[in-house]
């Protein structure tokens, strides 16, 4: 019997050799592994360093502007209308894996936004060609932002306009950047995170007379500001829990460069002269190749704590899955929009669980820290409610897909 063929168009940050972006990759494979147990033949776009076993990999390019987007999409009308082919070299293979596949899938992640326009316009031109060529198009996990630019504006909403349903994380300023974009609210389904899919073994924390506290910080491009602040809360943390040791649980990593997620904790805890701290060894598990090994290591790193400290949305929906406490460190905005649905969604108190930096330093940080520790079998037992309920919405969302 013949396979049903499924393209998945992943939404993983550009990365060098020796690299990877853990919340990118993760939604990327659990979308493969689900299709897996479907038995689809999966092919798929997404600069993924793993799972090259799994699918057959096409080529993932960012548009570099609307005259690119706009000949590239000409071509494709002249192929399907001609049979000329124009299309350059480099995208060809991925043009023929897309129409010759029974579904487009676009992977969770927060690239509808003006600042990924480059994705923006890959997607839509992907869109595009799978709604010439009568391909069903599925979008799951998406955060959806606002964009001033008329110009992308208008390929974005002409785009989404032939998606048969948008999966997005949050349910308030997502789904109002969709309906001002003209997209039918009935199309729209909340799909709280694609990394819910993912299966893993939970480990049991070992007491023992340290408060173990993870941390997965990540450098922001308004780095002056938030890197202060967050020196002010080790420094806070570092001061009043002086039995505290920290476990780093990098997001973003990469061997051969110094502005990845380790390097920048290691850096700012140096400079406050914190030695208690450890990290997993990912170098290992890149050489390896297997994700699989990755998803259990990173997962019982945050089993192995008594809380998180983060301003990765993954090392957010990471811990929680794991039954761990979790404070956001909202860097601006854009993290408050993705991060309130989640907490709100499994009942966590935004005043205590969430810090945004716009308002201003993290006071009294660390007596915050040591009442969620004190409390953490009372969260514990929520968020394990709360994420069982957020996992249901996920699959019933993906029902729909099959």
């Amino acid at each position: 019997m013949k396979k049903n063929k499924i393209f998945i168009l992943g939404d993983i940050g550009i990365c060098e050799k020796g690299g990877f972006h853990f919340g990118d990759e993760a939604m990327f494979y659990a979308n493969l592994s689900w299709y897996k147990k479907q038995d689809f033949e999966i092919y798929g776009s997404s600069r993924s360093i793993f799972h090259n076993n799994i699918f057959k990999e096409s080529l993932d390019i960012y548009i570099q502007g609307f005259i690119h987007y706009y000949i590239l999409l000409s071509f494709v009308y002249v192929h399907k209308y001609s049979n000329l082919n124009l299309l350059p070299k480099f995208f060809r293979k991925t043009f023929n894996n897309l129409i010759n596949c029974d579904k487009l899938h676009i992977s969770g992640g927060g690239n509808l936004n003006e600042f990924w326009y480059g994705h923006v316009l890959y997607r839509s031109l992907m869109i595009n060609i799978a709604s010439l060529y009568k391909i069903p198009i599925y979008i799951s996990g998406q955060t959806v932002g606002i964009i001033s630019n008329n110009t992308l504006k208008r390929i974005l909403s002409d785009s989404l306009k032939k998606v048969e349903v948008i999966g997005i994380r949050d349910k308030n300023i997502s789904l109002n950047n969709l309906l001002n974009l003209g997209i039918n609210k009935s199309k729209i389904c909340f799909c709280p995170d694609d990394m819910l899919l993912l299966e893993y073994a939970k480990v049991e924390n070992q007491n023992g007379d340290k408060i173990k506290v993870g941390l997965s910080l990540h450098k922001f491009r308004k780095e002056k500001n938030s890197r202060k602040k967050i020196i002010m809360m080790l420094q806070d943390l570092k001061d009043n829990i002086p039995n505290i040791l920290f476990f780093l649980i990098p997001h973003y990593y990469n061997s051969k460069a110094k502005n990845d997620d380790l390097e920048y904790m290691k850096e700012m805890l140096c400079e406050l002269n914190i030695k208690n701290y450890t990290y997993p060894c990912y170098h290992n598990l890149i050489e390896n190749k297997s994700f699989e090994i990755q998803v259990q290591t990173l997962f019982e790193k945050y089993s192995e704590v008594d809380l998180v400290i983060s301003t990765r949305y993954h090392g957010i929906v990471s811990a929680l899955m794991t039954g761990v406490p979790v404070v956001a460190i909202n860097l601006n905005k854009y993290y408050v929009q993705k991060n309130y649905t989640f907490y709100n969604e499994i009942g966590l108190d935004s005043k205590l669980f969430q810090n945004n930096l716009e308002d201003g330093a993290l006071e009294n940080f660390a007596n915050k820290i040591k009442y969620i520790i004190i409390n953490k079998s009372i969260f514990t037992k929520k968020i394990n409610i709360g994420i069982n309920k957020l996992k249901k919405m996920q699959n019933d969302f993906y029902a729909k897909l099959k």
